[in-house]
């Protein structure tokens, strides 16, 4: 496993010292959106890590803040409802 913060995060949600997990996420590690994070996760490193976290541990809630709606700009509105739409699809999956 490489050295990367998404490894780190993984490693941390999955072990087993902690119950059922709430997944929190602000859209600040995402890309395209106003203020990016540096270092923050890719869009496949996020995706990723969720289906690791869902498919493992009881989720038992979910929210996504930060999105700002800038009118004429639609990307990030679609990446925030693509990201619940794939948060919803790994956990109803099972």
């Amino acid at each position: 496993m490489t050295d990367t913060p998404a490894n780190h995060v993984a490693t941390f949600a999955l072990s087993d010292a902690l119950g059922p997990r709430s997944i929190g996420n602000g859209q600040q590690n995402a890309d395209p959106i106003r203020y990016p994070e540096p270092g923050g996760l890719s869009w496949y490193e996020m995706l990723a890590l969720l289906r690791a976290v869902i498919s493992k541990r009881r989720v038992v809630g979910c929210d996504l803040v930060e999105l700002c709606p800038i009118p004429g700009i639609v990307g990030p509105n679609f990446l925030c409802a693509k990201l619940i739409y794939k948060i919803l699809t790994y956990q109803f999956a099972k």
